[in-house]
């Protein structure tokens, strides 16, 4: 078992209905509140992923390059943790998932961080504000699966690759 990461239980909803898809994608889902992360990680394998949750910014850089999930949901704003520095980080490594920024902080921090992200050749996809609904987290993922994938790598002037 890896320090700060956490599985749950699936909720009722999931267990009477299933999950929507075949088990096949991987999530991250990066945030300090327990009682979210659980929430969040419920959504994502109702959505078809299979999740992993962390309540810890130590070497996430590293571990997002070597597990390589599909999405990451990420709370930008985290005690020890800037999250614009992972962002960096991020595009630094090429990380190609589709980003979903949350926080529960002033709404122009995620879009800044959104603009900052993408000027940076990250897949940002959406933001969402806590507090969060099962609904527009659902609608999130549905949408953000559905936003053609950037391109994150730069190309050369006149290269066709």
């Amino acid at each position: 078992l890896v320090t700060g990461v956490q599985t749950c239980a699936l909720p009722i909803w999931i267990i009477q209905f299933g999950t929507r898809f075949d088990v096949s994608k991987k999530m991250l889902i990066v945030d300090d509140d327990p009682p979210i992360l659980a929430f969040l990680a419920e959504i994502g394998k109702y959505c078809g992923y299979d999740v992993e949750t962390t309540d810890s910014s130590f070497e996430l850089v590293k571990r997002i390059v070597e597990t390589r999930p599909d999405f990451i949901i990420l709370d930008i704003v985290m005690p020890k943790f800037d999250g614009i520095e992972v962002l960096r980080e991020m595009s630094a490594e090429e990380v190609e998932a589709r980003i979903v920024l949350i926080s529960g902080f002033d709404p122009d921090l995620l879009n800044r961080a959104r603009s900052l992200a993408r000027s940076w050749q990250l897949n940002v996809v959406d933001v969402m504000e806590k507090p969060l609904s099962k609904e527009v987290v659902i609608t999130c993922i549905e949408t953000a699966e559905q936003a053609p994938q950037i391109q994150t790598k730069w190309k050369e002037p006149g290269s066709d690759q």
